[in-house]
């Protein structure tokens, strides 16, 4: 054998037995730290939640890019915070900077080193060990407002997944864009512009206020409304492999209503499906606002 040879060879072990005694005083000082190495949930298969509170006072705009993940948004919790589930160490990006939150699994230098709330975060190699483990499970992202929080804009994307929007006060603009997926409006006071994209699934909008202007677009899916008032409101209806009810009253694939003193106007489009909007009456309203 070449000198040469011999001499990487001897490199090689050295640096092979310093990676070991590295990794095992790293264990030990961690024990003795009570620090964990992995995170234990990514190698016993339960879920693992990733949790980031903020002040309700400083956010007014929250935007999310990301892939194959369900995004759920409650008003009314005591806290404001942010739950993100299943979504690999150093495999997607949180930041907070200025008013703004974003949320987004795009691979670059800011998820891969972990740059987090202005920060810089690098937790390590160990954590993409389990990469392949945890690349499979149900992904969500959970969003917690409490009263105190008054966002103005949500700009909302996901390639494939159900979109939830529950109590959420104020006078938000909403921008959604969904490729596959369920999109539920649940009690949600819009007075500026709601829009919404969605590719493949079923809308379903409930809330008893709001004069806002609505802008619904569906390629395959039905689009199910409830609102308390159903006046002083433009309605452009179009469902064309399918029918518009409007009412209690069915009509043909499309309807256009513009009355004289409309301050807002509703836009629903369905390429395949069905369009049902119907009058929420007080007593509904009522009932609901005590659950």
């Amino acid at each position: 054998m070449k000198p040469t040879s011999v001499i990487f060879l001897i490199l090689a072990l050295i640096l092979t037995v310093g990676g070991i005694v590295t990794c095992l005083t790293a264990r030990s000082m961690a024990e003795a730290d009570g620090v964990a190495l992995f995170d234990a949930n990514a190698v016993d298969g339960s879920d693992s939640i990733d949790r980031y509170d903020y002040d309700a006072a400083s956010v007014s705009r929250i935007q999310i890019d990301v892939g194959d993940v369900d995004i759920n948004i409650y008003g009314k919790s005591k806290e404001p915070y942010v739950e993100l589930v299943n979504f690999p160490k150093n495999m997607y990006a949180f930041s907070l900077t200025g008013n703004n939150i974003t949320i987004s699994d795009a691979l670059n230098l800011s998820s891969l080193f972990g740059i987090v709330r202005n920060g810089f975060e690098f937790s390590g190699l160990r954590h993409y060990l389990y990469w392949n483990q945890m690349k499979d499970r149900h992904r969500a992202i959970n969003i917690y407002l409490s009263d105190a929080v008054q966002i103005k804009q949500f700009d909302i994307t996901n390639s494939s997944g159900n979109v939830l929007l529950s109590r959420i006060p104020g006078k938000a603009d909403y921008d959604i864009a969904t490729g596959t997926g369920n999109v539920t409006v649940n009690r949600v006071n819009s007075f500026s512009t709601f829009k919404l994209s969605l590719g493949n699934g079923d809308l379903s909008f409930y809330s008893y206020t709001g004069t806002g202007n609505f802008d619904f677009k569906l390629n395959t899916g039905n689009i199910d409304i409830s609102i308390l008032d159903m006046s002083s409101r433009s309605y452009y209806l179009d469902a064309p492999a399918g029918s518009v009810t409007f009412g209690g009253e069915q009509h043909n694939s499309s309807l256009v209503l513009e009355p004289m003193d409309a301050a807002s106007s509703l836009t629903a489009y369905t390429a395949s499906g069905s369009i049902h909007i119907t009058k929420l009456s007080y007593n509904e309203m009522m009932m609901d606002a005590e659950k």
